[in-house]
C-alpha cells in the first residue's frame, strides 16, 4: 500500500480530538529487506507530525526498541512503549485523556520510554485468562480472513538465544481460558465466516494437558478450522500421540525450530535434543507421520558456537536432501544494549559462552573463535541462497495465501518459483481494496 494511501486512511480517522498517532512496530529494523516499509512509515509519521504537531506519536510492538534507537532525540516518536504494554497504555491514556496521573518515562538514546511496570494501580491489570477479545468493526476484518489467535503467552524453555517475553513461565501462566477461546472463534466465524489462523503462542506444543483440551474444544465446534504454530519437534517426539492430534485439529503448518544439527552448538543453546535426534526425526515426521499435509518451515542459525562454516554448510545440505518444504536461516543475534526490555541468555551473559566483542565497520559485533556476526550473516545469505529454488509455500505463507482465494491442501506442495505471483498480487490488491473501502466506511 503506497505512502499517500496509508496517509489518507489515517487522515480519514482523525478528528479535532484526536491526540494520539500509534504505529505497532512490527517491521524489524536494520533488516535489509524492511528498508522500504520502514522508509515508507518514516514518510507517513514525518507528515503528520507536520500537519499535527499537537498529536502524541507513539510507537509499540516488537520492534519498538530498535526503532528508538534507530531514530533517536524524538526525532519520530513523543513515546516509546516497551513490552506488551496493555497496562501502560491505558495510563498514558489515563494521563492524556483525563487528566490522571502523568505516566513516568526514561529516557534512552533521547527517547521516553514507557515500560509496563510504569501502570498505576488505578488502572485494572490486563488479565490474559480472562480475555474475551473481539475485533472491532472499525478493524475491517474481511470475509473469510486469516486472523491471529492469541491462546497464551511465553515460553516454558528458555533457550539461550531467545529475548521473548515470559520465558521460562510455569505451564499454566497467562493462558486465556479456552471457554473464551471458543467464544472468539465462534464469534469470528459468525460475524466474518472465519476459520483460518495464525497462532501465535510462543511454543504451541509446550503442555500436553493444554494442548488436549484445546483440540477438545475444537472439536465441539460447528465447523472445522485450519492454522499454523510454532512447535517443538523434541515434545512431538517425546509425545507422540500429538502428532495426528495436531493434524485433526487443524495444523496446516508448522514452524519448527530445530536452529542446529551441530550437537555442541546445540548443547550451546539448551537445545541438545536437535543434535541427537532431529536429523532421523524431522523428515519422519515431515514425510512419514504427516504424510506431507501439514507445511512444515524450519528455523535454523548461523553462528552459534562452536559452529565451523563446514558445519553450517552440512546442515544446509540436509535440509535439501530432506525436501522440506521451506527452511529459514537466521544469523545468531546478540545484543549488548543493556536498555533493551527483554534480553536473552547470550545478551546479558555472551562471554560466559565463549563470545567476545569486536567493532567492525564502525559498530560493534558479537565473535566467537569460528566466526563472526558478520561472517555469520555471510554463511546465512550462501544457504539462503542456494535453498531458493527448492523453498515452498509453507506456514506463515501458506495462511495468508488463503486471504487471495487460493486453495492451501492444493499449493502445499508447489515451489515458489513456480506460483502465479501476478495472479497472487492482483488478488491481494483487490483485498487491499476491500480492506481500503470497509476503513473508509467506518
Amino acid at each position: 500500500m503506497p505512502a499517500d494511501q496509508i496517509i489518507k486512511l489515517v487522515q480519514h480517522h482523525l478528528t479535532p480530538q484526536t491526540k494520539i498517532l500509534g504505529i505497532g512496530t512490527m517491521m524489524m529494523a536494520h533488516n535489509p529487506a524492511m528498508i522500504p516499509i520502514e522508509k515508507k512509515f518514516e514518510l507517513v509519521l514525518r507528515h503528520f507530525r507536520r500537519q499535527r504537531p499537537d498529536l502524541k506519536i507513539i510507537a509499540g510492538g516488537s520492534g519498538a526498541m530498535r526503532w528508538a534507537r534507530q531514530h533517536r532525540n524524538g526525532t519520530l516518536f513523543d513515546y516509546v512503549f516497551a513490552g506488551h504494554a496493555e497496562d501502560s497504555t491505558l495510563a498514558f491514556l489515563n494521563w492524556i485523556y483525563r487528566d490522571g496521573p502523568r505516566v513516568p518515562f526514561d529516557i534512552e538514546n533521547g527517547n521516553r520510554i514507557v515500560r509496563e511496570k510504569f501502570a498505576f494501580a488505578e488502572i485494572q491489570p490486563f488479565n490474559i485468562e480472562q480475555c474475551s477479545f473481539r475485533w472491532h468493526d472499525s478493524d475491517g476484518v474481511q470475509p473469510g480472513e486469516s486472523l491471529p489467535l492469541e491462546l497464551g503467552r511465553g515460553c516454558v524453555f528458555k533457550c539461550k538465544f531467545c529475548s521473548y517475553p515470559y520465558i521460562g513461565k510455569k505451564k499454566r501462566d497467562f493462558n486465556k481460558s479456552m471457554q473464551c477461546v471458543r467464544e472468539e472463534l465462534i464469534d469470528n466465524y459468525q460475524r466474518f465466516g472465519v476459520t483460518t489462523y495464525y497462532m501465535l503462542d510462543d511454543t504451541f506444543n509446550a503442555d500436553q494437558d493444554r494442548f488436549n483440551e484445546f483440540a477438545d474444544m475444537v472439536a465441539t465446534l460447528p465447523f472445522k478450522i485450519r492454522y499454523c504454530t510454532y512447535l517443538r519437534p523434541d515434545l512431538l517426539y517425546a509425545h507422540p500421540e500429538s502428532i495426528q492430534r495436531l493434524k485433526d485439529s487443524g495444523l496446516v503448518g508448522a514452524y519448527l525450530g530445530v536452529e542446529t544439527l551441530d550437537q555442541a552448538a546445540a548443547d550451546t543453546i539448551g537445545k541438545p535434543w536437535s543434535g541427537r535426534h532431529a536429523r532421523d526425526f524431522v523428515p519422519h515426521l515431515v514425510h512419514n507421520l504427516w504424510k506431507g499435509e501439514v507445511a512444515v518451515h524450519l528455523g535454523m542459525i548461523a553462528g552459534i558456537p562452536p559452529q565451523t562454516k563446514a558445519s553450517v554448510m552440512e546442515n544446509n545440505q540436509w535440509c535439501l536432501h530432506n525436501g522440506l518444504h521451506r527452511v529459514s536461516w537466521h544469523n545468531l543475534g546478540i545484543v549488548r544494549d543493556s536498555f533493551e526490555e527483554h534480553r536473552s541468555e547470550f545478551d546479558v551473559n555472551a562471554e560466559n559462552y565463549g563470545i567476545t566483542w569486536t567493532v567492525r565497520d564502525g559498530r560493534t559485533i558479537w565473535a566467537h573463535s569460528e566466526c563472526d556476526e558478520i561472517e555469520a550473516i555471510r554463511w546465512r545469505d550462501e544457504c539462503v541462497e542456494s535453498l531458493k529454488p527448492h523453498q515452498q509455500i509453507a506456514c506463515w505463507s501458506l495462511i495468508e495465501a488463503a486471504n487471495y482465494g487460493i486453495d492451501i491442501f492444493a499449493t502445499r506442495n508447489d515451489r515458489r518459483l513456480d506460483f502465479n505471483w501476478a495472479k497472487i498480487n492482483t488478488e491481494r490488491q483487490l483485498f487491499l481494496k476491500n480492506y481500503t473501502n470497509s476503513i473508509m466506511g467506518v
